[in-house]
């Protein structure tokens, strides 16, 4: 009896285009979950934005924030693990957003002059309650003084002030190299002076006052940045 053997790699391709929907299919499955799940966090984020700026980060708890963004709480420790990352996720965003401002002013492409009286006031608008500081929740003085005066986050203050010393001190380098900073400063006497400049700008008691006395805020801020230069035009 003739027997007809199937050629070599007849059942392979049979095979290979159901083989090739059920990975894509996975793959569209994968893709549709990992939207979800970047949605939901998304919206935690967003719920934990609005709750902490309002109420403080201390007196929220997961029942608030899941009810806030419309999920179960199970989902908050999913994505998160704890309440203390989440907290950790939303300070290192307000971290991140403020020092990529301040980068952003320094090292722009604009004259010296112009950049430090920029600084000058993005920082007053940090220790000032104004309307054009208001669009955002997180980006006002009233927020600012809140979260400074929240014993959890002082890990998170100590890298903000830290990451801005770092960036004040590269500006100031750039300004010697310009004639426009006192050249005759030591580099330890500038260390201190950036540091002391944070200490004053996120100090928790001087802030309340900084927000009630904006003038005091831009005289002081006034004496630190243009006490440094070799003159001031």
């Amino acid at each position: 009896m003739d027997k007809t053997e199937p050629r070599k790699g007849t059942n392979r391709r049979k095979i290979q285009p159901t083989t090739d929907k059920i990975a894509n299919r996975k793959l569209e499955i994968m893709d549709g979950f990992m939207r979800r799940k970047e949605q939901s966090k998304e919206d935690i984020r967003k719920a934990a934005r609005e709750l902490f700026s309002q109420f403080g980060i201390g007196k929220v708890s997961i029942v608030d924030l899941a009810r806030r963004a419309g999920v179960a709480q199970a989902t908050i420790y999913n994505n998160f693990g704890s309440k203390e990352n989440l907290e950790r996720d939303f300070m290192m965003t307000i971290v991140d957003n403020f020092i990529d401002k301040a980068r952003g002013i320094l090292f722009s492409d604009k004259p010296y002059q112009e950049k430090l009286n920029v600084f000058s006031q993005f920082l007053e608008s940090k220790v000032e309650h104004t309307p054009e500081t208001d669009h955002d929740e997180t980006d006002n003085a009233e927020f600012l003084g809140n979260i400074l005066n929240d014993p959890k986050i002082k890990k998170m203050q100590d890298e903000m002030a830290g990451k801005l010393v770092s960036l004040i001190l590269e500006f100031i380098s750039e300004g010697k190299e310009q004639g426009e900073i006192n050249s005759n400063i030591s580099g330890d006497a500038l260390s201190i002076f950036c540091k002391s400049l944070t200490g004053t700008l996120f100090d928790p008691e001087l802030h309340p006052r900084f927000h009630r006395e904006p003038e005091l805020a831009r005289d002081v801020l006034l004496l630190y940045l243009y006490g440094m230069l070799g003159r001031r035009s």
